[in-house]
């Protein structure tokens, strides 16, 4: 109950309460510190109060929000906390507008004076003269201009009027140097005015106050979460031989507060929790509507609609007339207390427990911690590295092609196997070899056992050929089914690498080749290993030797047409093909049987049609001369008897025609029937 009970009161009691007059001020310093990757860090102080007690921190107002999404506290001796104080902080726009004088849209001096009506002021004008006077208003009228642009006409002027002890005086406020108002009570609010404007900025400190009630000495602890740098890591490795390296590791980590950092105990948590900002400190208000009283609503005319259903029973009308029941009031409850093993397992929570060597690695739910084995003291505004690990690591050696990074050497590589009880966290690596700078390299979060490859450097040494192989697309499978000609094509690619070590050493290339779903791997059988996106190929290269991989990869497609849109020649290639059955065969040449038939029957009718075109021609021409003949002539004579027998001609030919398209219409027919009869593999 007592933890619980915390929680509660920290987030309920977030006003100003009227607090012991017999509350000591005490400080509860900072005892441990957990930074995260996610850009944010757990403080906690740790301390004893004595009787009634008040504790006073500082925040900048960026971190307010933080500081009342994530406050625990805790008095762990049977004392209470009353509650959490602090200076509320309402919207900027509706503060200034409390103000006599609204500074809320930036006003000029013409609209600051136009907001002061009546008040008495005193004006300093150039020169030094003063005139005192209540303000009666601000204007603007044409002037005109002195000096060059006399000539110009006049241009508008701004004045400020005033009710002096004289009379009505209007000055200037171009000669205007200076205005003071004469009340204390508007001068005081013009400055808190402006109080609040430079407070907006967010630069200005503030103070939120814990409350402990209770007796005698007791321990307390506070938690919280503030916004801060995320903490960095580098790593030193020292390759070696026999697979054996030194692997050394350091934590990047920057004091950006106001406070220092003194003994605290530092913990550095690897991982991405979800964090985010809520505006808590600002208070939010609703925006209600206005209403106007009945009294000076104006009355319309309107239509009113007929009732669609019938009217209600009288027992329904009167239910629906009658008000509501009055709401029984809610309680709140208070939780179950914790038992005494409980309070003991709560008490017990921290995140800086655990030390060893230079730091001490465990898990913290799905995350990760280092553990500095002694307290961290660090000035603010500093920054410190910090030794989290510095042990052997195992690791062979690669050179890495990719025809992507570079066409043609590969990276010297290291697959560096995480030895260590620590979970190293993403950073950069300097790699040493032999005494000396070999390069820079890079690793991702790695898991205790887990590999990965690193590259620091080209391999000048090696060099790698690529070239593209044979290309072959081969028949695979045919079937038939409903009129659609379905059939398989197996696809095969090959691509050849060539290698070759040029150097005094014999190596071990990896050669990373485009890893494609839709591929089959044939040959090698299969890869050293697989990525996200790429086959690995581990291929041993003897010192001044060539060795050469051969990838092959097929794939099967498949795809199908309209067994009636198959051509003459496509049928004869399949029909030849060994892989189609003999009952597929035998369904293709039937077709193609058929098919011949109307194509034989087609081109008859095509024949008769260029005849019919022929006569056609042949007649308009005929026709044409005889207009020019005399009708006694021999010519038109026998142009007569020609137009009768190529009339006889086109009758013949016309029944053919017809004929032959529907046994056009028939043989279609049949050839349709067919296919949809088929059902063959």
């Amino acid at each position: 109950m007592r933890f619980i009970s915390a929680l509660i009161l920290v987030f309920a009691l977030l006003s100003p309460l009227a607090v012991s007059a017999q509350e000591k001020d005490v400080t509860v310093p900072v005892s441990s510190l957990v930074m995260f990757t996610s850009g944010v860090s757990y403080f906690q102080h740790d301390g004893t109060v004595e009787g009634n007690a008040a504790m006073e921190l500082t925040f900048s107002a960026d971190q307010i929000n933080d500081l009342l999404k994530s406050l625990v506290l805790r008095d762990l001796d049977g004392g209470t906390i009353t509650s959490v104080t602090y200076s509320s902080r309402d919207p900027i726009t509706r503060t200034l507008k409390t103000f006599a004088i609204d500074l809320t849209s930036n006003p000029s001096l013409t609209n600051l004076l136009a907001q002061t009506r009546g008040e008495p002021v005193e004006v300093t004008l150039t020169g030094g003269n003063r005139i005192s006077g209540a303000v009666i208003s601000v204007e603007t009228r044409p002037v005109l201009p002195g000096g060059k642009g006399a000539d110009a006409g006049p241009v508008p002027g701004d004045f400020l009027n005033l009710n002096t002890a004289s009379g009505v005086s209007s000055v200037p406020l171009s000669d205007v140097q200076g205005i003071r108002f004469a009340r204390k009570e508007v001068q005081d609010d013009l400055a808190q005015a402006l109080q609040v404007l430079s407070s907006s900025h967010g630069i200005e400190k503030k103070k939120v106050v814990l409350h402990f009630s209770g007796s005698g000495k007791r321990r307390v602890r506070i938690g919280y979460i503030l916004e801060s740098p995320v903490w960095k890591t580098s790593y030193r490795l020292v390759l070696g031989d026999a697979g054996q390296h030194l692997l050394q590791g350091w934590a990047l980590v920057e004091n950006t507060s106001d406070n220092d950092w003194k003994s605290v105990a530092l913990s550095l948590v690897s991982g991405r929790p979800i964090t985010f900002v809520m505006d808590l400190y600002q208070p939010l208000y609703i925006q209600r509507p206005e209403v106007q009283l009945e009294l000076y609503k104006s009355l319309v005319p309107r239509t009113n609609q007929m009732a669609m259903d019938e009217e209600p029973p009288e027992a329904e009308a009167k239910a629906a007339m009658a008000p509501p029941a009055p709401s029984a009031p809610r309680a709140f409850a208070s939780g179950p207390s914790l038992s005494r093993n409980e309070a003991a397992a709560a008490d017990q929570f921290s995140v800086s427990q655990g030390v060893t060597a230079a730091a001490k690695g465990g898990q913290v739910g799905d995350l990760f911690q280092y553990v500095i084995d002694k307290p961290v003291s660090l000035s603010r505004q500093q920054s410190a590295m910090l030794p989290i690990l510095n042990q052997q690591v195992s690791g062979e050696r690669y050179s890495l092609y990719n025809v992507s990074t570079d066409p043609k050497f590969p990276l010297n590589a290291v697959k560096l196997k995480n030895t260590s009880s620590l979970h190293l966290m993403q950073g950069p690596i300097t790699v040493f070899d032999g005494g000396s700078y070999a390069g820079d390299a890079q690793i991702t979060d790695l898991a205790p056992g887990a590999e990965q490859l690193i590259t620091y450097a080209m391999d000048l040494d090696t060099e790698v050929a690529p070239q593209q192989g044979s290309s072959v697309v081969s028949l695979v499978s045919v079937k038939i089914s409903k009129g659609v000609f379905f059939f398989s094509n197996k696809q095969q690619q090959e691509r050849v690498y060539t290698i070759k070590n040029r150097g005094a050493k014999n190596r071990t290339v990896l050669v990373e080749h485009p890893l494609s779903p839709d591929w089959t791997l044939v040959n090698p059988r299969e890869a050293a290993e697989r990525t996200r996106d790429s086959y690995r190929f581990a291929v041993p290269v003897a010192a001044g030797k060539t060795a050469v991989l051969d990838v092959v990869e097929t794939r099967m497609v498949d795809q199908s047409v309209l067994l009636a849109s198959l051509g003459g020649d496509q049928v004869a290639v399949y029909v030849r093909s060994p892989v189609v059955s003999a009952a597929v065969k035998s369904a293709l040449q039937k077709l193609a049987g058929l098919q011949q038939k109307i194509g034989d029957t087609t081109a008859q009718r095509s024949r008769m049609e260029s005849r019919v075109s022929e006569i056609s021609n042949d007649q308009s021409r005929i026709r044409q001369n005889m207009d020019r003949l005399n009708q006694t002539s021999d010519l038109y004579k026998r142009y007569v008897k020609t137009l009768s027998d190529e009339e006889d001609e086109l009758a013949r030919l016309s029944d053919g025609i017809a004929k032959l398209r529907d046994q056009e219409a028939s043989q279609r027919k049949e050839i349709d029937s067919f296919i949809q009869s088929l059902d063959v593999t």
